[in-house]
Formats: structure tokens, sequence, C-alpha cells
């Protein structure tokens, strides 16, 4: 059974953890990852401790051990997460997205950026929470920044997370099975940005919107998305992926060289030239296209291409999601399909398998799980 001691100091409230908490850390690429072992924690005014129930491994998480993106080592990767909070920091307390104060036992998941608060752009809002996060810049990175002595416990691949202050905090309903809610902090954190970008252009209602890749991302998306009247068609190069995006939502399949004729909104989660490509080419004149995450090479290159130009196609791109596109995703999420949502989650292992967890993913399901 876990204890914890609480012994107030000069700096904060220093939670003593027995067993200690674990955590996985990426050390570089080809390199397996690497247990450590935290004893205590200490945490300042508006910090908290959050317990991991559950943690699901990213495409972001895989493509940092693939050595596909360059980190800065060593890393606590994850920012898929459930968890509840078990200590506190002394002071004015930490609080959530809605300005509540966290309390002990609050089951909760949280944005994965948090303002810094010593930029000139945190010094010069006015805000908080959100909006704060939104302008920061140079934010802290839940599971993608390195871990420093003193904030060991930055991912979501360990026993605790240690919150800071500032981070935007989302409270979850119990009775949501966490498969579910996890993914939200950044698939559904991206599916809802997208969606909200195309939103701001086009109305979503009767829209024919085409979805490439049938990941979490983009099957999160067609839900969304049909859930607020669009017909959704997803293209995937795998029949399994195909056949899920079905479930999800969509009214119609297709591979990523056969994309339909004439839909009028475009969501890319690829990223890639030829993804997008395939994309413009069936879009209607005037239609609108949404790259999402970080395609700036392809998107620049698209807006330049002559079937682009002429035909009036608008490209956006978004970058990153904000905290408030996480809590939207955790609200649709908690009214959607559980069944189907848990099904996208495969195989689960405990902390202590951890790697096997980066090397479990297949097409037959969207993510694999970590249990504490």
């Amino acid at each position: 059974m876990s204890t914890q001691t609480l012994t107030r100091t000069p700096v904060g409230v220093r939670v003593g953890l027995r067993p200690p908490a674990e955590a996985y850390a990426f050390i570089g690429a080809d390199q397996p990852l690497q247990p450590i072992a935290v004893l205590e924690v200490t945490l300042q005014e508006g910090e908290a401790l959050a317990a991991v129930e559950l943690a699901t491994v990213c495409e972001c998480d895989l493509r940092t051990t693939g050595s596909s993106r360059a980190a800065t080592v060593p890393q606590i990767l994850g920012h898929e997460q459930v968890g509840r909070i078990v200590a506190l920091g002394p002071g004015a307390p930490a609080v959530t997205a809605d300005g509540r104060a966290l309390a002990l036992g609050d089951r909760v998941l949280w944005a994965r950026e948090v303002a810094c608060g010593r930029c000139d752009a945190c010094r010069t809002s006015s805000s908080g929470g959100t909006e704060r996060t939104t302008a920061c810049l140079r934010p802290h990175r839940y599971g993608n920044e390195r871990a420093t002595r003193g904030w060991e416990l930055s991912g979501g691949i360990a026993t605790h997370v240690h919150l800071l202050a500032g981070t935007v905090v989302f409270r979850a309903r119990d009775w949501v099975p966490a498969e579910v809610l996890a993914p939200a902090s950044c698939a559904g954190a991206a599916a809802s940005a997208a969606l909200a970008c195309a939103a701001r252009e086009h109305p979503l209602e009767g829209a024919r919107v085409v979805i490439s890749d049938a990941g979490m991302r983009g099957v999160t998306a067609a839900a969304m998305a049909a859930a607020r009247g669009a017909v959704v068609t997803v293209l995937d190069a795998d029949p399994v992926r195909r056949e899920r995006a079905l479930r999800f939502g969509a009214a119609a399949v297709s591979t990523p060289d056969a994309p339909p004729a004439g839909h009028d909104v475009a969501l890319d989660f690829v990223g890639s030239a030829e993804a997008l490509d395939a994309v413009a080419a069936g879009t209607r004149h005037g239609g609108l296209i949404v790259v999402s995450g970080d395609a700036a090479p392809p998107q620049r290159r698209l807006t330049e291409t002559a079937s682009v130009i002429s035909r009036g196609l608008r490209v956006r791109v978004v970058e990153r999601a904000d905290p408030a596109h996480v809590g939207r995703a955790l609200a649709f999420l908690e009214r959607a399909d559980a069944a189907v949502f848990a099904e996208a989650v495969g195989e689960t292992v405990p902390l202590r398998e951890a790697p096997r967890a980066f090397a479990a993913t297949s097409p037959l399901r969207l993510r694999t799980a970590i249990r504490p």
C-alpha cells in the first residue's frame, strides 16, 4: 500500500512517498526506457501531485522513441493520462479550468502545456489559465521536456505526475472508463482544435468532410464532426482502420488515393505532401483544408500549387491545441459511446512493462496503455 508523509518547509510541502514514485525515462534513440525512483516531491503554491490511473502511448511518444524528432534527455514521456489528486501545495490551492479549487481525490486530466510565468507574454498577461498558456512564449510541456531536479515526475509514464502551478486541470467524471478519457489531452484536443478551425470558416451541419488518417486523432475528429451533423468520409490505407472509422461515425471510408470529389472541408492529420495533394484534388472550388500538427513545409508548398490557387482553396494550419480544446474534447468524450472509444485501446500493461507498451502498436488498436 502506498503511503505519504507531508512536511511543511520554507519552500513548500515536502511529500515523502513510500514506496517511491516510479517513472520510465527516455534517454536516447535505440536505448531502452530506464526506470527511475523518486522518494519525495516538494509542492510549491498552486502545485499538486496526481497519482496516475492510466496513461496511453500516443504517436508523439512513438516519434520521440523512434528518433524521428529531436528530444532533450532524459525525458519522462507521456501526456495522455487520467489520475487522482493525492497531495496539494501550500497557500492558494491549484484550481480547475472552471475556477474551483482542487481537492484530494479529484479525478483529473490536464493540458499538455503550462505557462512558464516568466516570459514577457506571461508577465504582461492579465489573464490566467487557458489564455496565459496560449500566449506563453516558453511553456513547460508535460511528457515532452527534459526532466530536471525538482520536476522529475514531468510525464505520464509514471506512478505520479507533479502538476506545476498554472496547469489547466479538468475534473473528470468517475464513471467514464479511463481508456476513454486518457487520450483527451492529446488526440482529443488535436481533433477538437482542427474542427474548431474548420467551423470558424464553414458550418459543419450538413458539410461534406473528408478526414485523412484513421488514427486516434482522425477517428475522434470523425466522431465529433458527425455529432455536429457533418457527412464524414475517412481515408486510410489500412482496411482494419477504415472499418473502425465507420464505428466512430464515418458515413463512408476510402483509400488515400481515392478521396471523394466535391467535399467542402478536408482535415489532414498525416501532414505529408502526398496526403495533402490527394485531399486537395477532391476539395470543391473555394473549399477548406485544415492541416493539423507541425506540417508547415508541405502546407507552404500546397498553398503555392496551381490547383489550389486556381480553385480558390483555403488552407489553414493548426500547429497546436490550446487547453480549451482539451476541455471540449473531455466534454465530448464523457457523453460519447464509451464502448467504441474504449475498444481503441488495446493491450494494457503494468508500469514495470512500460517499454513493451512502446512496441505493442497494431492497426487492430490505436493505443496501448499503461496502468501503474
